[in-house]
């Protein structure tokens, strides 16, 4: 600031209440902070009153809102309320908007809002960075913010109003190394928040005490000490610009922060500050400290006369305006002075003329002698009358003191204002010499940086850009020196310059990323997966190997994803890392030279072919919704498991990459690298996606089932990855893509686990198997549900996504269960094309054992249960007893000895005494009728299978101990009646041990009068045609 301080009172003759010249209009607009009291509503109501529009704001909206109420009833209504808390930059960011929507200019800035924690004779600063952020940094963020809608013109000023305290004056500081630092000329907005930040450091740390810092009222002082000096930086900064900037101390005023003690009231400081702010353009100062200022006469009169006679001592020629204006205030208190020195003279006088006679008198009436009294009498008078000469003396000096100041200042006011020009004069010559050695070397490296841009990037690309940067700066240089009557010209070429140096920028940007962006080799992607996925050979045409898995494969995809948890992949580096930092700084130019769109088409064109070229050397086929209608399966089981890993390596290697250099080449470009990277895997990732909506949307079929959970299954591996890599709005609608393609795999796996479930049920071939094995169905549907249980965690999540947060593991199980049902249901309907019952009974056991076997021996049971292992277990015996009772019950009548009696004689024979009255045609009978069935039955169930050998072992055992005990009772009672008679061999043709060898023979599903070798081959022929044929007809109804 030019002067350190102005002293004024409100009885200043320049600062009178009313104005002698009235610039300001109704237009002109005024902001108070915090005004809804105090000194700031004085402030608010004073302008008003004075025809200014007023925008009154405060923190508190109902507070603010009562004090325009206020306002308005004493009839000013050119006042408005808006909400703003200073400390908040979100609240002046918000005024900020709404002012410039409503009055666009502003006039008049008057920063009052402060806050103080401690009483009048407290100094704590528990709440130093609130006082800061209120009383410095509020004013300061408000001010910076609203500095372009000031109003600026030849006829209008600009002003600021600070108000501030005299606590915050450079002397209360008492460390000279921070005093230096705010009196330095090149003070800067950095170096006042550094002290304000080593002053809040000082108070963590409990050293404020120690640090020189204010002593009274410390945070409070601090923080009107850097307001002061942003002041004071703000000024000089807009000096000769239109817009005035200074402090305002109100001194000790009653208000609310006083607790309502001081010299003078909040209206009477209003007074002065509204003047202040409302002086006439070509009166009023800029970088002032404005104090408040009310003294003893008699004090302030010796102050002056002590700065009068120092000045004119010191031969300095001149005298600051601050001590002229202490002379005009204190002109007349000088007056009253002199009289009051003068009555005072006066009543010495007279009291020392009445002592002194008194005296002499005593003496007289004391003295011998009458002459001797006369003589004393005459020097008496004599003294008395030199002392009246020297009292009058004195009180005409006094008197005539009011004269001679004045004259004094008239006769100083002329040599003031010359030397007050000659100082300016040879600023002004200073500043222009400096100001022409700033642009001089500003066109010396204008000149250089052209030098270099006409050469090239060619030869010396660092250089280059170095004098792009160098013409920008020049460029904002002559943009800001506003008194430089060429800069137009200047500007002009140097922009013409710069836009011809841009374009070789984009050229060679575009020629150095062609010739770093090659495609990447399968073989090197293949270095950078896990080991566990590397292909065993590197060539493309392997790639068939990793293939998904399928109910055919033996892979176990539950343990194969645990091992992948934690592989490790290294993404390749598809710009060598030396390129990519002058890739970046070709690539900055462009961005500030405002090239966005032509560094994104370059990146994109660029980029992007090289990256599908590198997806297509990958075996990466575009196909669409027919091409993979038409495929036969096998061949698409392939490409689905192909697809399977190149989804793995381009998210985790190629998008991970190309994100890489997207950020590295694109760092601190704000979202323009999230663009350049969703334009380029845009296409790559469109060809890759759709492939698998294309076996989302194809017709579906249980064998698509486990390739479309493996499907399924990267995907929601990759989730979190390509939520990572595909980061940012620009790369939403990817993300948005890469989600939909799960979801639609989810539903479609769902949909097509229900399909098998309805088709298990429904199935209606006649086909049947003759022989009562287990149906390719039932084979089919538990193979099928075994490895739907490799899926098993995929499966809960898949039925946890879309049964409302239900656990998936219950209704993994209850589907199971629907299945195992439907298979049953549909078993029981297909034993009914059986004639014999014993065979349908023997298919039911064969089939729901084998469910039974292959749950116990799966993952199934787990999820079933023992519950459901032990019903189905009993069903097996139910069916197993009914064979028995259907099959055998017949034959075992013929070893019964009801019915072998006869009424006729003759035939009748007894055999030892047990065959009494048993006639022997009737036991023939029997042999015959036995012999007969046997054989038919060994023929029949000879041919019939028994598929599990524990359970065909076990049946015979059931039918030899049913069997053989009869049929030895029945021959050792009722054989001798048949072999006493002729050709018993006849009637008798198997013993007990030939009947035990053919039940052995039983249940092996062969023919009787095949070898048993040639029988099984055949059999495993007939049995594999007759599977396919099975699952031919049966996969038509999906």
């Amino acid at each position: 600031m030019e002067s350190k301080e102005a002293t004024f009172s409100s009885h200043s003759p320049s600062l009178s209440p009313t104005p002698t010249t009235r610039w300001w209009s109704e237009d002109t607009v005024a902001i108070v902070t915090g005004a809804n009291k105090g000194i700031g509503f004085a402030v608010v109501k004073r302008m008003a009153e004075l025809g200014v529009t007023v925008i009154l704001t405060a923190r508190d909206k109902e507070r603010g809102c009562k004090a325009v109420a206020a306002l308005r009833a004493q009839g000013l209504h050119n006042v408005t309320f808006s909400c703003l808390d200073v400390s908040d930059p979100s609240s002046i960011k918000s005024f900020t908007s709404w002012f410039k929507k409503s009055y666009a200019v502003l006039d008049i800035l008057v920063n009052n809002a402060a806050v103080s924690f401690n009483d009048i004779n407290e100094n704590s600063v528990e709440h130093a960075e609130i006082v800061m952020k209120t009383n410095f940094y509020g004013p300061k963020l408000l001010t910076d913010a609203l500095l372009p809608m000031f109003h600026h013109s030849t006829s209008s000023v600009g002003r600021i109003l600070n108000v501030s305290s005299r606590l915050g004056s450079l002397n209360k500081l008492r460390n000279p190394s921070t005093k230096r630092v705010l009196e330095s000329e090149t003070l800067s907005e950095n170096d006042i928040e550094g002290v304000v930040s080593l002053f809040l450091e000082d108070v963590k740390s409990g050293r404020w005490k120690s640090q020189g810092w204010p002593k009274v009222w410390t945070d409070y002082a601090v923080s009107k000490l850097a307001l002061n000096s942003y002041t004071r930086v703000l000024a000089k900064r807009y000096e000769g610009r239109g817009l005035s900037v200074n402090s305002f101390c109100p001194g000790f005023t009653q208000t609310s922060m006083t607790r309502c003690k001081g010299d003078h009231t909040a209206d009477d400081a209003a007074s002065v500050g509204a003047r202040l702010a409302l002086l006439p353009p070509e009166e009023i100062p800029t970088g002032k400290f404005f104090l408040w200022w009310r003294c003893k006469p008699l004090q302030s009169s010796r102050a002056v006369l002590a700065t009068l006679l120092h000045t004119i001592k010191t031969g300095l020629g001149f005298v600051v305006d601050a001590i002229c204006l202490v002379f005009e205030v204190e002109t007349n208190s000088l007056r009253v002075e002199a009289e009051a020195l003068q009555q005072r003279r006066r009543r010495r006088t007279r009291r020392r003329r009445f002592k002194t006679t008194r005296t002499r008198m005593a003496v007289v009436a004391a003295a011998p002698g009458g002459d001797s009294l006369s003589a004393r009498a005459a020097t008496m008078r004599e003294s008395l009358q030199k002392s009246q000469t020297i009292t009058d003396s004195v009180v005409s000096i006094l008197g005539s003191f009011d004269h001679r100041l004045s004259a004094l200042e008239t006769a100083m006011r002329p040599t003031q204002i010359r030397t007050h020009s000659i100082r300016k004069a040879h600023e002004n010559i200073d500043k222009t010499l400096k100001a022409a050695e700033v642009i001089l070397a500003q066109f010396d490296l204008s000149r250089q940086a052209e030098s270099k841009i006409l050469r090239g990037p060619r030869e010396d690309l660092e250089s280059y850009l170095e004098a792009i940067d160098q013409l920008r700066r020049n460029i904002r240089f002559f943009s800001s020196t506003k008194g430089f009557r060429s800069s137009d010209g200047v500007i002009s070429d140097a922009n013409g310059l710069l836009a011809k140096a841009i374009s070789k920028l984009e050229e060679e940007f575009k020629q150095l990323l062609l010739s770093y962006s090659k495609p990447v080799e399968p073989e090197r992607l293949f270095d950078c997966l896990p080991t566990s996925l590397r292909p065993s050979s590197g060539s493309p045409g392997n790639q068939g190997d990793y293939g998904g898995k399928n109910p055919s494969s033996n892979n176990h995809p539950e343990h194969h994803n645990s091992n992948l948890e934690n592989a490790v992949y290294t993404p390749p580096a598809l710009i060598p890392l030396r390129v990519l930092p002058l890739l970046h700084d070709l690539a900055q130019q462009m961005f500030q030279a405002g090239h966005h769109q032509q560094l994104l088409i370059i990146y994109r064109d660029t980029r992007s072919s090289v990256l599908e070229a590198s997806l297509h050397k990958l075996g990466v086929e575009k196909l669409s919704k027919d091409d993979v209608q038409k495929m036969q399966w096998e061949i698409l089981e392939a490409k689905i498991g192909n697809w399977i890993h190149y989804m793995r390596i381009a998210v985790k290697l190629l998008f991970a990459g190309e994100r890489k250099v997207c950020d590295q080449m694109f760092e601190t470009f704000d979202s323009l690298g999230d663009q350049c990277f969703a334009e380029v895997t845009r296409s790559s990732v469109s060809v890759l996606l759709s492939f698998g909506e294309a076996i989302a949307n194809s017709k579906r079929s249980p064998e698509k089932l486990f390739v479309l959970l493996d499907m399924y299954e990267i995907m929601r591996e990759l989730h979190s990855e390509i939520e990572t890599i595909f980061i940012g709005k620009a790369c939403a609608e990817i993300r948005e893509s890469a989600s939909s393609l799960t979801k639609r795999l989810a539903q479609t796996a769902k949909s097509t686990f229900g399909d098998f479930e309805e088709a298990v049920e429904r199935d209606a071939t006649k086909t049947a198997v003759t022989d009562g094995t287990v149906h390719p169905l039932t084979s089919y549907v538990i193979n099928y549900v075994k490895f739907l249980f490799d899926y098993q965690s995929t499966l809960k999540q898949l039925f946890k996504e879309f049964e409302n947060g239900d656990e998936g593991g219950s209704q993994l199980a209850a589907v199971t269960m629907q299945i195992m049902q439907a298979l049953q249901t549909n078993l029981d309907g297909k034993s009914k094309q059986y004639r014999d019952p014993a065979l349908t009974h023997l298919f039911l056991m064969n089939n729901i054992h084998y469910m039974v076997r292959s749950v116990r021996r799966s993952e199934a049971k787990d999820l079933l249960g023992d519950d459901w292992v032990q019903r189905h277990r009993r069903i097996v015996q139910q069916h197993a007893n009914q064979y028995k009772r259907n099959a055998w019950g017949k034959i075992l009548q013929c070893l019964s000895i009801q019915g072998l009696t006869s009424s006729g004689g003759g035939s009748s024979v007894a055999a030892d005494g047990g065959s009494s009255g048993v006639s022997r045609a009737i036991v023939k009978d029997r042999f015959k009728t036995f012999n007969m069935q046997f054989e038919e039955f060994h023929q029949k169930q000879s041919q019939w299978t028994v598929p599990d050998t524990e359970l065909r072992e076990s049946l015979r055992l059931a039918v030899a101990e049913v069997l053989l005990p009869a049929y030895r009772s029945f021959i050792k009672r009722y054989g001798p009646l048949v072999e006493s008679g002729k050709n018993p061999q006849k009637y008798i043709r198997y013993t007990a041990e030939d009947l035990e060898r053919m039940l052995g023979e039983f249940f092996e599903g062969r023919n009787v009068n095949e070898p048993r070798s040639r029988f099984l081959a055949l059999s495993d022929q007939i049995r594999v045609l007759f599977v396919l044929e099975y699952f031919q007809s049966i996969f038509k109804y999906f």
